[in-house]
């Protein structure tokens, strides 16, 4: 093989192997975006939930109030 050949070969294998990496990071971010993207849907339904137990509990207090005043 003559230096041009080489150099032509090895070239193109690392071209390969930058596009690889490209893919594999690319694949990476896609990933992150999808669980950051669960995360946040996690986290609004946990606010969500907080919300209705606060409600829940604020009705149950006024259950409890109007029963007193009752008796």
């Amino acid at each position: 093989m003559e230096n041009s050949d080489i150099i032509s070969s090895t070239v193109a294998d690392m071209t390969s192997v930058v596009t690889d990496m490209t893919s594999v990071v690319t694949d990476m971010t896609s990933t992150v975006t999808d669980m950051t993207s669960t995360v946040t849907d996690m986290t609004s339904a946990v606010t969500d939930m907080t919300s209705a137990v606060t409600d829940m509990t604020s009705a149950v207090t006024d259950m409890t109030s109007t029963v007193t005043d009752m008796t």
